[in-house]
């Protein structure tokens, strides 16, 4: 688990791409509109800055006139699409943004100025409770599930300014959403609210990274051969089969990740395994403890069920240590 974020590199026909979305027309008339690269800051990091300016010039701080404006450079900076295509069809940015997921794409038909104002209004959200929170939109896994999930009012606020946004997936493919004009629905407030739903569509969509970022200390010598996105989909399904068996603390989730990463697919359904996931499931014992307890019993069913595997198919290995 060595990598930082579950995120492939930006391929060279990302440039292609964004300006295919760019110069898409538009049925509200975007002649006039501009496209911006938004960058998150603080995931770019200093020594990236410091190329980023050298390649394109300085950056906007998007935060710099808002109440967001302590955060300065670790805040969201912004380009003009132009600057980077003209001057080195975006391959700066492809070289420090590698397997970071902190670079989007804003087209607006409003001043610079207001879209900033925009931008930090998303960004200082807070819950429905009423806890402040800083929303990182500069962060495309933040960013993928908001935009999927704003409410009518949300969207009118943002139509105002920003026409359409795009952002790479995890395997550097090129999304978008166009923002609609809602005319039956009221502009939000100036503060960004997110509901109860909102909150748990965002923080489910965090699970497997934050899953991974405890693993990166509990497996620090494993070398996982998977890209970013494949470990990221390999997660996801796990936490769907934790979820299955009733294990929920995060010790235990811990040691059955561990566990998956050298144990033959498939395992936890094996019947030996049945007495673990009971005992683990009601709390009458943890997880590494009960894999310490393992006889021949559970371990010979492992092995064979890892030969069956051998024997039906030629799986690429998972890493190594």
């Amino acid at each position: 688990m060595n990598r930082i974020y579950l995120q492939d590199d930006l391929p060279p026909s990302i440039a292609t791409a964004v300006k295919t979305w760019s110069d898409r027309p538009d049925a509200q008339d975007s002649g006039s509109d501009t496209v911006y690269v938004v960058v998150d800051g603080a995931i770019l990091g200093a020594e990236g800055m410091q190329r980023m300016h050298a390649a394109y010039g300085v950056a906007v701080q998007a935060f710099e006139a808002t109440a967001l404006a302590d955060y300065e450079d670790l805040g969201l900076l912004l380009w003009p699409w132009r600057a980077l295509h003209d001057g080195d069809a975006l391959e700066t940015l492809r070289t420090v943004m590698a397997g970071k997921p902190g670079v989007s794409f804003v087209r607006s038909k409003a001043a610079l100025p207001t879209l900033c104002t925009t931008l930090a209004w998303l960004a200082a959200a807070q819950t429905q409770d009423g806890i402040p929170l800083y929303l990182r939109i500069g962060d495309t896994r933040v960013l993928s599930t908001l935009l999927l999930h704003v409410r009518p009012a949300q969207e009118v606020r943002l139509h105002d300014v920003i026409r359409a946004w795009a952002w790479p997936d995890r395997s550097g493919r090129l999304h978008s959403v166009t923002t609609e004009a809602m005319p039956a629905a009221h502009s939000a407030a100036s503060t960004l609210v997110l509901d109860d739903a909102q909150y748990a569509v965002l923080f489910d969509a965090a699970e497997a990274d934050m899953l991974h970022a405890g693993m990166r200390d509990v497996e620090a010598g494993w070398r996982d051969r998977r890209s970013g996105a494949q470990l990221h989909q390999w997660l996801r399904d796990l936490l769907k089969k934790m979820q299955a068996l009733g294990i929920k603390q995060q010790k235990d989730q811990w040691a059955f990740v561990s566990l998956a990463l050298r144990a033959p697919d498939g395992f936890e359904a094996l019947p030996e395994l049945g007495e673990t996931w009971l005992r683990v499931r009601s709390g009458a014992a943890q997880l590494p403890e009960e894999i310490a307890r393992w006889t021949d019993l559970q371990w010979t069913a492992l092995e064979r069920l890892a030969k069956s595997i051998r024997g039906t198919a030629s799986a690429p290995p998972k890493g190594s240590i």
